[in-house]
């Protein structure tokens, strides 16, 4: 009996454990489970890493192109509405026609990412391409040069307005003021440059010139039936004109005819 009960509290005690185990792992699985989800979501939830930021590009761009359209006043026309929908500007634009061609030039400014899909759109409108140039300039380190010696120069202004108020007398205070002056214009010049290339890097520039020919009506050689025909009416016009000219000097025909009856009489006389 004692053997009986011994084996049934090893079978209980076992089998307690072994399911005391197994809800163990399973928490513990479950744990982990939700920890790797966990940081899944925070993975995927989390921001990507920035890109550290890029110093700008200090580049220069300008395009030159020429070509003929087929129609002048529908082309200009579609290169206006390009332009307003890649938000670039129209900065000038300029029409003249002569003889045989009328031509529309125009100047866009645009955004430098933008300056090529503008380029590839306004030559879909070209029949015959005569000219295109692209250039590009690097102003990077003129642009570093130049905030540098800016920054230099305003430190040496503040030295000089330090000097200024340590002035004794009025001729030291016109030394300072002279060359704070001579600071002042150098600052101010390379501010000047700086935004130039800044204005200059901001957009790019193309110089775009359409033009449209004009045909031109050549004159075919008469032939020979119709210069004969022209001869005939320019001889009877000659002849009425010698005609008519005859009859603009009839004052000299009445004189004649007068010194020949005068004659006459005389002779018979």
């Amino acid at each position: 009996m004692k053997t009986l009960f011994s084996f049934l509290s090893l079978f209980l005690f076992c089998t307690a454990s072994l399911l005391f185990s197994g809800c163990e792992g399973k928490q513990q699985e479950a744990m982990v489970q939700e920890t790797a989800t966990s940081q899944d979501a925070a993975q995927s939830t989390a921001p990507p890493d920035e890109a550290k930021p890029t110093a700008p590009e200090h580049v220069i761009r300008q395009a030159e192109v020429k070509f003929q359209v087929k129609d002048l006043f529908e082309s200009t026309q579609r290169v206006e509405l390009l332009v307003s929908d890649l938000g670039a500007t129209l900065a000038n634009t300029t029409q003249q026609q002569t003889d045989d061609a009328k031509t529309t030039d125009f100047v866009i400014r645009v955004q430098p990412e933008k300056f090529k899909p503008l380029m590839q759109q306004l030559q879909k409108e070209s029949i015959q391409l005569d000219v295109r140039t692209i250039s590009t300039e690097d102003v990077g380190m003129e642009y570093v040069d130049l905030q540098a010696r800016k920054k230099a120069k305003l430190a040496v202004e503040q030295r000089f307005l330090g000097l200024l108020k340590e002035a004794k007398n009025m001729k030291q205070v016109l030394e300072v003021e002279r060359e704070i002056q001579l600071v002042r214009e150098e600052i101010e010049s390379a501010e000047a440059r700086l935004r130039y290339l800044q204005n200059q890097t901001a957009f790019s520039t193309i110089r775009l010139s359409m033009y449209q020919v004009i045909p031109t009506h050549v004159p075919q050689e008469p032939g020979f039936g119709s210069r004969l025909l022209a001869a005939l009416d320019t001889g009877w016009q000659l002849w009425l004109s010698v005609v008519v000219g005859l009859f603009y000097v009839w004052p000299l025909w009445l004189l004649g005819a007068g010194v020949l009856l005068y004659l006459r009489k005389r002779n018979v006389a």
